[in-house]
């Protein structure tokens, strides 16, 4: 599979914190490895982030503005190798409150905290405006070399990517079959 994507990674700082995002994988179906043989037969889906839509699908973008390179972007924007994507609160108008008390999906406070469970453990994720799937790597022990077959990604009962927005209170299942 590592084969098929070379190259295909981009964006280098999100949010302005060093980031790569690589392509989802997929094998018959299945979310699989960079490290997966591919088999004769086999039916093989690679979704890439292209626009910026795309790379905040799942994300409530309704107080924030995106910048690449500095300058103000919309969700048809094509992302390209070196972009540096940063999510901005807008400013509020004088009509509008800065705590009108609604939780805005998939978004954070700067520095705030966002408790998610992985594989039934609490985890406390800090520091961020926003979460993505990805972000609960650093903080859980896994072991891939030990296996052969691709993990299973879920979020909240679902299957997952690695680009998916975080909630408070999501719970994720990482697993191998």
């Amino acid at each position: 599979m590592r084969d098929l994507l070379e190259g295909q990674e981009g964006i280098s700082t999100l949010d302005g914190e060093p980031r790569v995002i690589e392509p989802a994988c997929f094998i018959n179906g299945e979310v699989s490895s960079y490290d997966s043989e591919i088999m004769n037969g086999d039916q093989l889906e690679i979704k890439t982030v292209k626009t910026i839509g795309e790379l905040f699908e799942k994300v409530d973008l309704t107080d924030q503005l995106i910048q690449v390179n500095g300058v103000e972007a919309t969700l048809e924007y094509v992302l390209k190798d070196g972009d540096d994507v940063r999510l901005v609160k807008k400013k509020l108008t004088d009509t509008e409150s800065a705590d009108d008390g609604v939780e805005r999906s998939g978004v954070g406070k700067p520095g705030g905290v966002v408790s998610v469970t992985v594989n039934g453990k609490k985890i406390n994720l800090t520091g961020k405006k926003q979460y993505i799937f990805v972000d609960v790597l650093n903080h859980i022990e896994l072991e891939p070399a030990a296996h052969t077959s691709p993990p299973v990604l879920r979020l909240n009962g679902a299957a997952a990517r690695f680009t998916d927005a975080l909630e408070e209170g999501d719970v994720i299942e990482i697993y191998w079959r």
